[in-house]
């Protein structure tokens, strides 16, 4: 067993992402955004989950918009290319599946 601490207070700090653990089967990312920060479009190579925590975070795939809340998850096939933009302050964790 591992207890891993994630606060949701990150201080005054932008763009904070620190990697949570490291595993064979799986990555898992602490990401917090502060409102209206974005990330640009990209793609991982794995399969992803994205659990929001706290705020809302917007979505881009191709040009199809979601906003997720802490009652959503959403699943990334891989190489699916996406971009976010934090609409509240916004903390998530980022799940990779590795093959």
């Amino acid at each position: 067993m591992k207890v891993i601490h994630a606060p949701k207070d990150v201080g005054d700090q932008a763009k904070f992402a620190n990697r949570l653990l490291k595993d064979d089967a799986f990555d898992l990312l602490h990401i917090h955004l502060k409102a209206g920060e974005m990330v640009s479009k990209h793609h991982a190579k794995e399969a992803i989950l994205i659990i929001v925590r706290d705020g809302i975070v917007e979505f881009d795939t191709e040009g199809e918009k979601v906003s997720l809340t802490d009652e959503d998850i959403l699943f990334f096939e891989p190489f699916e290319p996406h971009s976010l933009r934090a609409i509240e302050e916004t903390d998530l964790l980022l799940i990779k599946r590795k093959e």
